[in-house]
């Protein structure tokens, strides 16, 4: 390419040398290299197919005769390399978990609300619509760095950690914040926000099982893991907090994760441990279940319920204004 000289060649490996950059600044910008390299592909295997199967100049001497036997060999066999290098890529992954085919059906992030279900979850589009629609205009929305973009572009709101990761104190705040009791919570969100209207956002994931019936008459949810109760671990491992007093050994939230935290209080789910560990002991892994409640519906605690969505699948976004 740099031979040709050309306008297109030096644009594609301008491209080429730029994606590589941006993509090695940040994982989550690979995606922007898979352009370049799509292109730098298709002119790599048409410079290819083309040396291989042109025609080759008519022999002079005899030398020169052997010489193109052999390339006519080479063009065979090369062509048939190609061919079987192209072709096995499609029916190769079908078997595999995550296979290219099995994720060109994958939706895009938000559309299933940040869970690892191929279910559509509009729950983070109706909590983005509400927080635009309902929240001042000054308001700082605090959630962990996973959906800071979509409050900033499609919340139109302030987010304290977006998905650049690049203040790795704010998320390290935040982190603490949500496994703080309230009176220590409450501290850190006036440090977060100042005097600006504040506002919690989380996401919590689970399914409601009508089998079993929990004490009232009430069927219970078996937490998912797929929300923010799935990123306790980080959350307590960023700002270097011992990660075993709100994980257990199971994986599974601790008891003092449910009763001592912000976070086990913010979640719509009271958690009953003497059924958790009958219904662990019958399927003989660990499960967590409880009733689902909505907490901080009043306005005398640190929280006050602002927002709920739908819940129809597998999850939900809470949004907690903060009360001074």
């Amino acid at each position: 390419m740099l031979k040709k000289r050309t306008i297109f060649s030096a644009y594609a490996l301008i491209l080429g040398v730029t994606s590589l950059y941006v993509a090695s600044s940040f994982s989550r910008l690979m995606v922007y290299s898979s352009i370049a390299f799509a292109i730098l592909a298709g002119v790599g295997f048409s410079e290819l197919s083309s040396s291989l199967l042109k025609p080759a100049a008519p022999p002079i001497a005899k030398k020169k005769a052997r010489a193109y036997v052999v390339r006519s060999e080479v063009k065979v066999v090369s062509a048939f390399i190609i061919i079987v290098l192209l072709a096995s890529i499609v029916p190769y992954p079908q078997p595999l978990k995550f296979g290219w085919t099995q994720q060109y059906g994958t939706p895009v992030t938000i559309a299933v609300s940040g869970l690892q279900y191929s279910v559509l979850a509009t729950d983070w589009l109706e909590a983005l619509t509400w927080m635009r629609e309902n929240t001042p205009k000054d308001a700082v929305i605090i959630a962990w760095w996973d959906y800071g973009y979509w409050i900033t572009v499609m919340g139109n709101r302030t987010s304290l950690a977006d998905n650049a990761t690049i203040n790795s104190t704010r998320i390290q705040q935040i982190g603490r914040l949500f496994l703080s009791n309230e009176t220590e919570a409450k501290e850190i969100v006036k440090q977060l926000a100042g005097d600006r209207p504040a506002y919690i956002a989380t996401l919590f994931s689970a399914t409601k099982y009508e089998d079993y019936v929990l004490i009232g008459g009430y069927p219970p949810y078996l937490l998912n893991l797929g929300g923010d109760e799935g990123k306790i671990n980080w959350f307590a491992s960023i700002p270097s907090l011992n990660v075993s007093q709100f994980i257990g050994a199971d994986g599974l939230p601790t008891e003092y994760f449910w009763n001592n935290t912000l976070l086990g209080k913010m979640f719509p789910m009271n958690y009953n441990k003497e059924l958790s560990d009958y219904y662990s002991s019958q399927y003989g892994m660990p499960i967590q279940i409880g009733n689902y409640t909505i907490k901080y519906q009043g306005s005398s605690g640190p929280l006050k319920l602002a927002f709920a969505s739908s819940f129809k699948s597998y999850a939900q976004v809470l949004i907690y204004q903060v009360v001074e």
